[in-house]
C-alpha cells in the first residue's frame, strides 16, 4: 500500500469514528411515552451530580413549550418550589427550602449516580433558546452566561444527546435551599429536559 492510499484510508476511517461516534448511544426506554429528563448540575464547582428520566403521559399535540409549571410558595421560615406536569397535574419536582437550614429536593426522591451516564466523545449542540416555565425569572442573562458553563457538563451525556437530536425543549432553575443570603455551597441548578 502506497503512502496515498494509506492517507486517504486514514481519512476514511476518522471520518467513520466522528459519524459513528456523534451518534447518541441512549436507548429509548418506551417511545410512547412522553419523556422529561431532570439533570442535577452543582452551583459553585460547577459538576454533573446525577439526573433521572421521568416517562410520562404523551400529550395529543406537541406544543411550542415545556408543559410544566413553577410554583414558588413560602410561609414565614419554610419556602418550597413545585414543579408540576401540566396535563396531569404530577409534580415531577419538590424541593423545600429553610430559614437558617437547609432544604432538600424530595421529588424525585433520588437521582442516578453521574457514573450511570453514559458519556459519548463530542457535546450535542447547546438549545438555542430555553423554555421559561418560572415566571419571574430572566433567561436572557442565564442563556449567554450561564448555560455554557452547565452545557460542559452535561452536553456529552448519551441522554442529552438524544434529548437535542429529538428537539426537546429545555429550562433551567437555580435551586437554592436556604432562604435568607444566597449560600453558592447548596445551590443546585435544575436542568429540565423535555421530550412530547
Amino acid at each position: 500500500m502506497n503512502k496515498e492510499h494509506f492517507e486517504i484510508s486514514l481519512f476514511v476511517i476518522s471520518i467513520l469514528g466522528l459519524i459513528l461516534s456523534s451518534c447518541s448511544k441512549y436507548i429509548d426506554p418506551d417511545p410512547s411515552k412522553s419523556k422529561l429528563l431532570i439533570v442535577k448540575v452543582d452551583y459553585s464547582k460547577p459538576e454533573f451530580e446525577g439526573g433521572v428520566e421521568m416517562l410520562l403521559p404523551r400529550l395529543l399535540q406537541n406544543g411550542n413549550s415545556m408543559p410544566l409549571k413553577g410554583t414558588f410558595d413560602q410561609t414565614w421560615d419554610f419556602a418550597h418550589m413545585i414543579y408540576t406536569y401540566i396535563p396531569t397535574g404530577d409534580t415531577v419536582f419538590y424541593g423545600g427550602v429553610f430559614w437558617m437550614g437547609k432544604g432538600e429536593i424530595t421529588i424525585p426522591k433520588s437521582f442516578s449516580r453521574p457514573q450511570s451516564f453514559q458519556n459519548e466523545l463530542f457535546s450535542a449542540p447547546q438549545p438555542i433558546g430555553l423554555d421559561n416555565i418560572q415566571e419571574s425569572e430572566s433567561y436572557s442573562s442565564v442563556k449567554d452566561t450561564i448555560l455554557p458553563v452547565i452545557w460542559s457538563k452535561i452536553g456529552t451525556l448519551s441522554r442529552v444527546k438524544y434529548y437535542m437530536a429529538n428537539n426537546a425543549h429545555v429550562s433551567l432553575y437555580l435551586y437554592a435551599p436556604t432562604v435568607g443570603m444566597f449560600d453558592p455551597t447548596v445551590a443546585k441548578w435544575i436542568v429540565f429536559l423535555y421530550l412530547n
